[in-house]
């Protein structure tokens, strides 16, 4: 989810968790790693509220309870050295599981994500936040870019339409463009599912 006045806010997050497809929109709610203890999850993942993202990405990659999935820990890896200047904060009453804003480099983290007890949906979510982190900005920016990425999205989008197929699960990253980018870098189902449907990416 990106958060900015001058950017998209998905509008359709209702923060519930998915076993397959979005990490953030599904009817199904399920748990992947059981029998976590709340506050041993938030503190595999937080020395403190208010941390950076080097910080928190190297304590869940040092961790026995994140990016366990060998795809997970490959993007986390390529992000790790490259992501300076980005906040994590821990969140209270927060609307939603995590959401980054880009007006102050900030991602967001609900504090009560870790009672789920489900590391790899806390892991996904990150990864997709820490996404937008590097591609707000380019996307915003890069005429080039946006040019090849809009191209790209209104093909994928046109072929599955909202009225049709809604935006949870699968389809949510054609809620906008920014979460198209994420969800093609993160979630390895809906990068399958353009590849399945013959889309060329440019």
């Amino acid at each position: 989810m990106v958060f900015a006045s001058n950017a998209i806010k998905s509008v359709d997050n209702e923060g519930e968790f998915s076993e397959s497809g979005n990490i953030y929109n599904s009817d199904e709610s399920y748990s992947v790693t059981e029998n976590i203890d709340p506050t041993y999850a938030r503190n595999q993942m937080f020395h403190s509220e208010e941390q950076t993202a080097e910080d928190t990405l190297g304590m869940m990659m040092g961790s026995d309870v994140y990016m366990q999935e060998p795809e997970m820990k490959a993007i986390a890896f390529s992000m790790l050295n490259s992501i300076g200047g980005i906040t994590v904060k821990l969140a209270y009453n927060a609307s939603h599981p995590m959401q980054y804003d880009a007006n102050t480099k900030t991602i967001l983290v609900s504090d009560t994500i870790f009672n789920h007890n489900d590391a790899d949906f806390v892991s996904r979510a990150f990864l997709h936040e820490l996404t937008h982190a590097f591609t707000v900005s380019e996307y915003q920016n890069n005429s080039k870019f946006k040019q090849r990425i809009d191209k790209l999205f209104d093909k994928v989008s046109q072929r599955f339409p909202t009225k049709e197929y809604g935006r949870k699960g699968l389809y949510y990253g054609l809620t906008s463009p920014y979460e198209f980018i994420s969800e093609i870098y993160t979630n390895p189902s809906f990068r399958g599912f353009v590849l399945k449907n013959n889309m060329s990416w440019w």
